[in-house]
């Protein structure tokens, strides 16, 4: 007897779901660097009218070659900070 799960697609709503967890994981790190309080967040924002910096975007680009230069898991541990 075979059974489905319910989804037709599993394989590929895992695999968005794993690329939306890394583009926020990948976000926060760019967004709340390390060593800046929350105070120097919203000043860099407000002078900046909510728009990132140029440094953020260019390190958003290379955010997303990481994400796009992921191939397996292991590589998705890795670009996530997480030891598997």
């Amino acid at each position: 007897m075979t059974r489905t799960l319910g989804c037709v697609n599993c394989a590929t709503s895992v695999e968005v779901t794993s690329i939306s967890v890394t583009v926020q994981v990948l976000f926060l790190d760019i967004a709340m660097p390390k060593g800046k309080s929350r105070a120097d967040l919203v000043k860099s924002y407000d002078r900046n009218l909510g728009f990132p910096t140029e440094e953020m975007v260019k390190q958003m680009k290379e955010s997303i070659q990481r994400i796009n230069d992921m191939k397996t898991y292991s590589d998705w541990f890795k670009v996530n900070h997480m030891t598997c």
